[in-house]
């Protein structure tokens, strides 16, 4: 017999409310005591992809999927930090609903004591994000919001505050993640650097995607879309009034993992950056050295 689920019209801006409160808490309880420690002082092992896996990781994320499985019972958990979480989401992505978590995003950061870290929550549901939590401990940065609900930046609607913090820039300001790109790519992109668009690297997703929703910057460029790096991030950034495209102009998904992704703060801003969009040459090119 399937597992009944609760009917999730009822996720209001209260029940959001509650479990951000909660990621706050599991942040300054397991994650915020080891920031700032001397090198070495937390324990560290590289996975298998070549990234970096600490204590804290895994502390955060037995913490909220222990969390995230109480509030909705049934509910699947799909995290970072799991042996094979490619396997893991392809068994159950039919399962309604699951949680996908990022438990602490920026390891690498956070062990050397930089404030670029933070945690994302998305809630899915036949195969869509529908809920989604943003934090940044260090300045204390959490959004959160849901497709039925709208968003709330520290409690003001996303929606109203976002085209308010927006900067007026002579040219678009973003996050380009160009060290994921094919040599071709990458050299022509960087070629319009200066004159189509200002850039930065990559901090974290999930300050990259605060930093979008805060207005600080228009746009961010990646290849590599993993579902935990980007499912919140593009669901908040679509209640603020912005979009998301796939390098092969079709929408985010959560089961591509490396489609290439531009995502935008206003939608009127596509146009203006169609040409980040790899060509037809460059995109079988990233086809080609996809994992």
């Amino acid at each position: 017999m399937a597992p009944s689920f609760p009917d999730l019209s009822l996720l209001k801006p209260d029940f959001a409310g509650r479990i951000a409160a909660r990621i706050i808490e599991a942040t300054r309880e397991l994650v915020l005591p080891y920031f700032g420690l001397p090198s070495g002082s937390v324990e560290v092992r590289e996975k298998a992809d070549g990234d970096l896996v600490s204590k804290v990781d895994l502390m955060m994320q037995d913490r909220l999927a222990e969390m995230l499985a109480g509030v909705l019972p049934g509910s699947r958990i799909l995290s970072e930090e799991m042996t094979d979480p490619r396997s893991v989401f392809d068994q159950n992505r039919d399962t309604n609903p699951i949680w996908i978590i990022d438990p602490l995003d920026g390891t690498s950061a956070f062990l050397d004591n930089r404030s670029s870290f933070g945690v994302a929550v998305t809630l899915c549901l036949h195969d869509a994000p529908i809920s989604g939590w943003l934090y940044a401990p260090i300045g204390e940065r959490m959004v959160f919001g849901s497709v039925a609900n709208g968003g709330w930046l520290r409690g003001a609607c996303i929606g109203h505050a976002h085209g308010e913090n927006a900067r007026r820039r002579q040219r678009p300001n973003g996050v380009v993640a160009s060290g994921d790109f094919p040599i071709d790519y990458r050299a022509r992109i960087e070629g319009l650097s200066g004159r189509l668009f200002e850039s930065r690297g990559t901090a974290s997703c999930v300050i990259d995607y605060l930093d979008l929703l805060s207005g600080s910057v228009d746009f961010l460029l990646y290849r590599r879309t993993l579902p935990w790096d980007h499912a919140a991030g593009v669901l908040l950034a679509g209640i603020a009034g912005g979009s998301a495209i796939r390098f092969d102009h079709g929408d985010f998904d959560l089961g591509k993992w490396n489609s290439g992704l531009l995502v935008v703060r206003n939608t009127e801003l596509f146009s203006e950056l169609s040409p980040l969009l790899p060509t037809r040459a460059e995109l079988a090119a990233l086809q080609r050295t996809a994992n």
